[in-house]
């Protein structure tokens, strides 16, 4: 019977030596908010005759929706627009993310809004 229970015991202490190999330390988290710009939205030539609602403002409107709710997190730390290289307009078809990457942005935002019958499209 002894002979079992020292044999138990050895078996149980090599399995728990085995799943001991990976020991993680974490002591703080990454605290570092990422560089993010966020380019206004270009405004689609056909929403232009658009005549309820400012449509060139819509898409510097939506972008500042987004910067703010980026900031709220505390995850992201949004570019100042005056830094930005390359204009919104040509920012949704063809990023040119050398540009970018000058003013140390680890990620991009943009894209474009549209309004026809009378809905919103981004």
């Amino acid at each position: 019977m002894k002979v079992l229970i020292y044999i138990f015991i050895i078996l149980l202490s090599k399995f728990t030596f085995a799943h001991s190999l990976i020991e993680v330390d974490i002591t703080r988290g990454n605290l570092d908010p990422l560089p993010v710009a966020v380019s206004p939205l270009h405004v689609d030539s056909q929403s232009d005759n658009y005549q309820d609602v400012k449509v060139k403002d819509l898409g510097e409107r939506i972008s500042t929706v987004i910067e703010k709710n980026f900031k709220s997190t505390g995850l992201f730390n949004p570019l100042n627009k005056d830094a930005f290289v390359q204009k919104p307009d040509i920012a949704h078809l063809k990023p040119r993310f050398e540009d970018w990457r000058l003013i140390t942005a680890q990620a991009l935002v943009t894209g474009k809004l549209l309004i026809k019958d009378d809905k919103l499209k981004v």
